[in-house]
């Protein structure tokens, strides 16, 4: 055999090995002994940053004062979750007990857990079983009497079988795709009383993103006839909490008075208008959302990018997107959202593109028809008709927070990092570094006739969001003109 193909041979060997020693190594975790390996290895890891890139550059710290720190709050949990309280229980035994109910309900919990969360793959889309609702298998947390020695519980029915679960999560990020969510999720875990998703965990802390309210709800529909829909927003609390987050430490937590919160962040949200009333009957105890917008001329040009190099594409050049522009804007002239009167051919610019006369509310009926199709680099921005459905739910800014992406970067990036943290009810924490995640060099720029069109479009619906979000928000991206007084 030629000597090129027994190395290749072996390169696939050694890859097959690693692979297969990672499998081994988290079913080991997660089956057989989870209550301190779980502990030892994310209380070790979940401070950890995902690469050189992301490393922490603050004066007087180095890798020994951080793995210092790590082992003195690893054995400050251990010790807390183990030792005997007297003001909690009146013997060691009950104590023990209640733990050990805590772990064997994370076990039974973590066994139903799919191998990658996610964008739903194959298996998690056609694995009926697991979205069924099955009284007798299903994963069960029962305090008991012990019941009032926790704040943070949720307590609904399926039929007549009664569900405890803890609330979680705390907060939700619902957008925008390339707003800077992945840099926000990323901040937001170095704040101590912070929890991530198990999809972060189980991915080696490459996935972000759940998708639960809009990828795996058919699941749920389609895998049960319930006669009360209350049943069915049941089942999706329970799955919901039980998939995504860490059950064991929140519940943990919880018993002992701490405060420990956990969140998720899925971008693709705001694009639903009918995921806000599915999130609320759902989860009424979040009470608290988070959006991330940034100028959606330029959101459309990153997340353009970011699909040609995932897709190594050989068509990356500024006329790519420049059609990918026109072809959206003929797309959206067909449903009604673009003047019919507008002539695409060459670059022609007309004063007004969007049509008047049409109320927000006609075109949010007409944005969630045209949603799905592809390409969707501008209806991505159209904030103003995306947050209508979020506010019928959820007050603005009492319960939605807003925030504009130019905030979290250009010196104001700990000013906003704090609002979050005094909006989602977390202490005080003094982070220093704000690196930016998934920062993305261009190839080309945009051309400038592209600029302008995107400009034009934007300028009513930016006008329409500062309607929405107030005069703060009026001229907050170049290009849209301040109200007249």
């Amino acid at each position: 055999m030629k000597s090129w193909k027994v190395e290749i041979c072996l390169g696939c060997s050694l890859i097959t090995l690693l692979l297969l020693r990672t499998a081994l190594r988290a079913n080991r975790i997660f089956r057989n002994d989870y209550a301190d390996q779980w502990l030892d290895t994310t209380t070790a890891t979940t401070r950890q940053r995902r690469g050189p890139q992301k490393r922490r550059a603050a004066a007087g710290t180095n890798d020994a004062e951080r793995a210092m720190r790590m082992k003195q709050k690893r054995d400050n949990i251990l010790a807390s979750l183990y030792a005997p309280n007297g003001n909690l229980y009146n013997t060691t035994a009950e104590m023990t007990a209640l733990i050990d109910h805590i772990n064997d309900y994370t076990r039974c919990t973590h066994d139903a857990i799919p191998p990658l969360r996610g964008r739903a793959t194959k298996a998690v889309r056609t694995d009926a079983e697991r979205a069924r609702w099955n009284p007798e298998t299903a994963c069960r947390f029962d305090p008991g009497e012990h019941a009032a020695k926790f704040d943070n519980l949720y307590t609904c029915n399926i039929g007549e079988t009664q569900i405890t679960i803890p609330k979680a999560p705390s907060f939700v990020i619902i957008g925008a795709q390339k707003g800077g969510t992945t840099s926000m999720f990323d901040h937001l875990l170095d704040h101590p009383n912070i929890r991530p998703t198990m999809n972060w965990f189980l991915s080696g802390q490459l996935r972000h993103e759940v998708h639960f309210f809009d990828f795996e709800w058919g699941s749920l529909e389609r895998g049960n006839d319930f006669k009360k829909q209350s049943d069915l927003f049941c089942l999706a609390a329970k799955s919901y909490v039980e998939i995504n987050f860490d059950v064991n430490t929140l519940l943990k937590a919880d018993l002992y008075g701490e405060t420990m919160l956990s969140f998720e962040k899925t971008p693709r949200y705001i694009l639903r208008p009918n995921i806000a009333e599915k999130m609320k009957m759902t989860v009424p105890w979040v009470t608290r959302l988070i959006a991330v917008l940034r100028d959606p001329v330029d959101r459309a040009f990153s997340e353009f990018n970011m699909d040609q190099q995932r897709m190594l594409s050989v068509m990356e050049t500024p006329q790519e997107f420049d059609k990918s522009v026109r072809e959206e804007l003929m797309h959206l002239q067909q449903n009604g959202l673009v003047r019919r009167s507008y002539d695409f051919s060459g670059n022609n610019i007309p004063e007004e593109i969007v049509p008047p006369g049409l109320s927000l509310a006609q075109e949010e009926a007409i944005f969630t028809k045209v949603e799905p199709q592809r390409p969707r680099y501008i209806k991505r921005g159209m904030y103003a008709v995306q947050l209508i459905s979020w506010a019928r739910e959820y007050s603005i800014p009492d319960n939605l927070l807003v925030l504009n992406s130019g905030n979290f970067h250009f010196g104001g990036e700990k000013e906003t990092f704090h609002r979050v943290l005094r909006h989602v009810g977390l202490p005080y924490h003094d982070k220093q570094d704000f690196d930016v995640v998934h920062k993305r060099s261009y190839s080309f720029d945009m051309l400038n006739s592209t600029r302008e069109l995107l400009e034009k479009f934007y300028e009513p619906y930016n006008a329409r969001l500062a309607g929405i979000l107030g005069k703060e928000w009026e001229g907050v991206w170049r290009y849209v003109k301040p109200a007249e007084v």
